[in-house]
């Protein structure tokens, strides 16, 4: 009996260390909005991929899903909301690596 409890354990530790260790193929948009102007911030520039909203000189952080391999760049677009005089929409070509924090600043 002893034996069955010592292979569960070990069975269930192994599986709790793959479970912590998984590559989930994600990483992090950070973005950082100094300007008097709300961003919604779009995956390209079709109006349904829209990623989320950027308030006033907010930095807000975006989780991306780039698949099963490593993002080979991609565009995303900045477009700001109506209310915003002045300022017009700005497109990014970067690259979003698995694990890491790309940064887009608008200032």
């Amino acid at each position: 009996m002893k034996n069955y409890l010592n292979l569960i354990s070990t069975l269930i530790l192994l599986v709790f260390f793959i479970a912590c260790n998984k590559d989930d193929n994600s990483g992090t948009l950070k973005v950082i909005n100094q300007r008097d102007c709300i961003f919604n911030i779009f995956e390209g520039t079709s109006s349904g991929s829209l990623i989320g909203t950027v308030l006033e000189n907010e930095t807000k952080n975006f989780v991306i899903n780039i698949g099963d391999l490593d993002s080979e760049g991609s565009f995303y677009y900045a477009d700001p909301q109506d209310e915003c005089e002045g300022f017009s929409g700005e497109q990014f070509n970067i690259v979003i690596e698995d694990g890491e924090t790309t940064t887009i600043l608008l200032d």
